[in-house]
């Protein structure tokens, strides 16, 4: 559960390792979305285990998660794959989680965040996160995390 967020936060801006990715997704995508085919290529590589890609599924106006990097899965306890934003996982934040996927979906810009998690019974866990839009096959319809937990 997501218990507090600041949209465009200094803290995720200022992570060193959000900083790099965001350098190479800005100068791999130019002006406009990374590709999913993009995020598949060696200079990415480094940033699988943090990653959470999610793609949009227009008929049921949800995202799935179609990728959650082992390091998530490692510090939330479960694989996410297959999870829907608004499945039982994020009942109580669904709405705003999914909100914040379709703002990822239709700006250009990376979305800087952080908060507390509580997940699973352990202790309140801080995290940092920037999040963009990715195109499947020329059409943007997903999005993707990179998402460290503290």
């Amino acid at each position: 559960m997501v218990t507090e967020n600041k949209f465009e936060d200094e803290k995720a801006k200022n992570n060193s390792l959000i900083k790099m990715f965001v350098a190479l997704a800005d100068a791999t995508r130019g002006d406009g979305y990374l590709s999913f085919a993009n995020l598949q290529t060696r200079p990415f590589m480094k940033y699988w285990k943090y990653f959470a890609i999610c793609k949009y599924l227009e008929d049921e106006d949800d995202f799935e998660t179609i990728f959650c990097g082992t390091e998530l899965v490692n510090r939330l306890g479960s694989d996410q794959t297959g999870t829907k934003v608004k499945g039982k996982n994020y009942a109580l934040t669904a709405d705003k989680i999914f909100n914040i996927q379709k703002q990822a979906l239709t700006e250009i810009k990376a979305i800087y965040l952080s908060g507390d998690l509580k997940h699973k019974n352990r202790d309140y866990t801080k995290w940092v996160q920037v999040k963009m839009g990715i195109k499947f096959d020329n059409a943007v319809r997903g999005t993707v995390t990179l998402l460290i937990i503290e």
